[in-house]
């Protein structure tokens, strides 16, 4: 147990120090940041490392990661972001080829192009993308450079992919070699060839002119040589040998593909290199299959005398599988053109506009909806400018937007963001319409599909709801002005009510105070009725004026103890009439946010209601409190009193509106509509519940 231990720690420790030093290497070539080079070594030692001996390397190679890009200046936080980026790029990476039966010798065509498809294309996007990002977020790229960072991070992990990982994956597979003198020999030749051209192609001027020798493909017949006779293994060490001399070479600034920054020569240099190695990985492995698939026809041809027989019945087999593979071919066959058939019977019944141009702006396909809408038969707009379809001064800018959209990467957007769009039908009416825009690439040529709609219905009901709502708007401002002039009018009526009022109530006083007896019984009680009736109308000035400030007041919101404003409205209520005994409950802890005057008159109505209500009561009780219904808290005063008929509950809250008799409960009809506009006013809304002789129960929500 403790061996293979020993063994694993041994060989997380290598892995781990040739990727920090192959790092160290990489970052010298003028990295963008400090951290995004377009020579990246590790990338191809991890991915190398976790296919020949599993992902229980991956430690080390975050720790190699992480150390490195501390080591170079980058927060903890960013280093941890790259090492997690360029760990989950090489587990990614070993996932996807193992997945598809990948074996490092690379023998197959499936094998190089799973390497190039997985491993130098998709898998270096998650290391390039989460790395600059975490080097975006921890100020080590700035945003100017994150673009030019992720290109160069990525292109460096790609390649190193293809073209240092096939070198250790072909020969870690497998290590020995054995040939005759000949064709080592050979084998010496064509190495010293690859050396000498690729020194005279990117590195020094040997004095047979650049123009001879500056392009580099001339070292393409030297990579054929080796993919023809020395299988993977040679043309993955001659694309190693060349890529080094070239980066050399290039970072000099020697070389077909020198520029005037060094990550840009590399870049150029690294983008063909990808290619060449991609090109000869694929025709290596095509060679090897082929070689093999020679062997064994020789080795067939050998045995074929003595397995004709087991040939024939084979062949007879396989005549059978052609034959269902051609049945099912045709099957196949048969089911794209039904679903071919669909998809135009789709776009046929669509109701919008569904036009498709080419990259001429030449319209390929025309729907029976944009028939509709365009007053056009297919036939007559196929294969003609789509500007036809479009009014002349929008042709140019229309055919602008299309060109910008054909060079950007997003694949769809919506048109007339900026400003509207406008159709033109066959007899020139031009109509509003909204759209959008796809695009797709089809064998290297650039489809556009616009999918259409007419809006003119649409349009129009917008413009008359427009309509209306100024309308709206203009009534409101109206009712508002005619609302102020009534609340004033109530207001003046009633502060100019009071003095009148007052002066009958204290001439009856004095008559009834100094003629008592000469008025005789008759004449007093007509004085004390007059009296009562002067302090019901007081009564009734003061709720009106009331109810006048209310709805003129000035709202002043904070937060409002509703239970102890409950606690001394009841406790007023004890003391102005303490010959009754009555149960109070008011909920504990009630506070809302509102305007603490006009809530207290608010509560002060609905309790004395209350009060009044419960008077025949042999055991009165009143109760404040709250219960939460979605959310929501709603606060209810309830009694036990005599309450009223649900019919005439809408009459509640009217002004000068009562449901029993002054004789039997005094008042003045105004308080639940005083409660109604308070309640109103802060965005809430009052209603009732009650039964005859059950009491009655007012909620009301803030």
């Amino acid at each position: 147990m403790a061996r293979p231990m020993r063994s694993q720690i041994l060989r997380l420790a290598f892995v781990a120090v040739i990727y920090f030093f192959a790092a160290r290497l990489g970052l010298t070539m003028d990295a963008v940041g400090g951290v995004a080079t377009t020579v990246w070594p590790p990338t191809a030692i991890a991915l190398s490392a976790l296919l020949l001996f599993g992902y229980g390397l991956w430690p080390g190679i975050a720790l190699a990661a992480f150390l490195v890009n501390l080591s170079v200046g980058v927060p903890i936080l960013g280093a941890l972001g790259m090492a997690a980026g360029n760990t989950l790029e090489a587990v990614i990476a070993t996932y996807l080829l193992r997945r598809a039966g990948f074996r490092p010798a690379l023998e197959r065509l499936r094998d190089a192009v799973s390497l190039v498809v997985c491993g130098g294309l998709l898998s270096t996007l998650v290391s390039a993308s989460v790395g600059v990002t975490s080097g975006w977020l921890t100020g080590v790229i700035g945003p100017a450079d994150y673009g030019s960072a992720w290109r160069s991070w990525w292109v460096g992990d790609m390649l190193s992919d293809l073209v240092l990982a096939p070198v250790l994956l072909t020969w870690g597979s497998h290590p020995r070699v054995q040939s005759s003198p000949w064709r080592l020999a050979e084998a010496f030749s064509l190495a010293g060839l690859i050396l000498i051209l690729s020194l005279i192609v990117f590195g020094y001027d040997v004095g047979l002119g650049p123009a001879d020798f500056l392009q580099p493909y001339f070292l393409f017949p030297l990579f054929i040589w080796a993919a023809l006779r020395f299988d993977q293994r040679g043309v993955a060490a001659a694309i190693l040998a060349v890529s080094i001399v070239a980066i050399g070479g290039t970072a000099q600034g020697y070389g077909p593909f020198a520029r005037q920054s060094v990550n840009e020569s590399l870049l150029f240099l690294q983008t063909f290199m990808g290619v060449l190695a991609a090109t000869f990985l694929v025709l290596a492995a095509v060679v090897a299959e082929h070689s093999r698939a020679e062997a064994g026809l020789r080795e067939a041809h050998d045995q074929l005398e003595l397995r004709v027989e087991e040939r024939t019945v084979q062949l007879k087999e396989t005549n059978d599988l052609l034959c269902e593979e051609i049945l099912e071919r045709r099957r196949v066959e048969e089911i794209l053109q039904a679903s071919e058939r669909r998809l135009a019977g789709i776009l046929d019944i669509a109701a919008d506009a569904i036009i498709s141009v080419d990259g001429a702006q030449r319209i390929r396909l025309f729907n029976q909806g944009a028939e509709k809408i365009f007053g056009y038969a297919a036939e007559e707009v196929l294969g003609r400018p789509l500007g036809m379809l479009l009014p002349e001064r929008f042709v140019e800018a229309h055919h602008r937007h299309i060109q910008e959209f054909a060079a950007v990467p997003e694949t769809a957007r919506r048109m007339g963001e900026r400003r509207e769009i406008f159709g033109r039908r066959k007899d020139g009416r031009e109509f509003p319409a909204e759209a959008s825009i796809s695009k797709l690439d089809l064998s290297g040529q650039t489809a556009f599909t616009v999918i259409l709609r007419d809006i003119t219905g649409r349009r129009g009901a917008e413009e008359e709801i427009h309509r209306l709502n100024e309308n709206l708007k203009r009534r409101a401002v109206e009712l508002e002005a005619v609302n102020r002039e009534l609340e004033s009018f109530s207001y003046s009526v009633s502060h100019d009510l009071r003095a009148p009022v007052r002066r009958i109530e204290g001439f009856s006083s004095s008559l009834l105070e100094e003629y008592e007896k000469q008025l005789g019984e008759k004449g007093r009680d007509y004085l004390r009725r007059i009296r009562a009736s002067c302090e019901q109308m007081a009564r009734l000035i003061e709720d009106l004026l009331q109810l006048s400030r209310v709805t003129r007041s000035k709202m002043h919101r904070e937060p409002v103890d509703l239970s102890a404003l409950a606690r001394q409205i009841t406790v007023e209520l004890q003391k102005s009439d303490p010959g009754r005994r009555i149960q109070s409950v008011i909920g504990e802890g009630l506070v809302a946010s509102g305007d603490a005057r006009l809530l207290r008159v608010a509560l002060e109505n609905l309790l004395v209601n209350a009060w009044k209500f419960t008077g025949k009561r042999d055991d009165p009780r009143i109760e404040f409190g709250v219960v939460q219904m979605n959310g929501q808290p709603i606060y209810y005063v309830r009694d036990n009193g005599v309450g009223f008929d649900m019919a005439y509950a809408d009459r509640l809250f009217g002004a000068f509106q009562r449901l029993h008799e002054e004789t039997e409960f005094p008042g003045t009809g105004i308080g639940l509509a005083t409660v109604q506009r308070i309640i109103h006013r802060h965005g809430g809304r009052v209603w009732a519940e009650s039964a005859v002789g059950q009491g009655a129960t007012f909620y009301f929500t803030l």
